[in-house]
């Protein structure tokens, strides 16, 4: 049931699916460690995009719109791509405060234990 009812919801809105609003703090940590990041769904979207505009060339060729993400204009493009980089620049904020800390636990374990 649970995920037939995830199935449903990725079929209305997959990026609130993939960022998993329901998780944990736990989870949405491990999410991190193994390498999910917002940034991921950029690249969803980008290969997704390339790969309908591909198949629809002819039709966008014709100037028959599609409705799906083969048909971004330029303009939503480069908004998407601006977003992308703001998004990057907050990840590496955030991984940079993450090695801090990571930093300090383990100066903390050594002074602790290694004495």
């Amino acid at each position: 049931m649970i995920t037939r009812t995830k199935s449903i919801a990725a079929e209305a809105d997959a990026l609130s699916v993939l960022s998993a609003p329901w998780a944990t703090a736990l989870e949405r940590s491990l999410h991190w460690i193994s390498g999910w990041r917002p940034t991921t769904a950029f690249h969803l979207v980008y290969s997704e995009s390339s790969i309908l505009f591909e198949s629809h060339i002819m039709d966008t060729l014709r100037g028959v719109r599609t409705g799906d993400l083969g048909d971004l204009s330029p303009t939503q493009f480069r908004r998407v791509s601006e977003l992308q980089c703001d998004t990057v620049k907050e990840e590496n904020a955030m991984t940079e405060e993450l090695s801090e800390w990571q930093g300090r636990c383990q100066r903390a374990s050594w002074w602790l234990y290694g004495h």
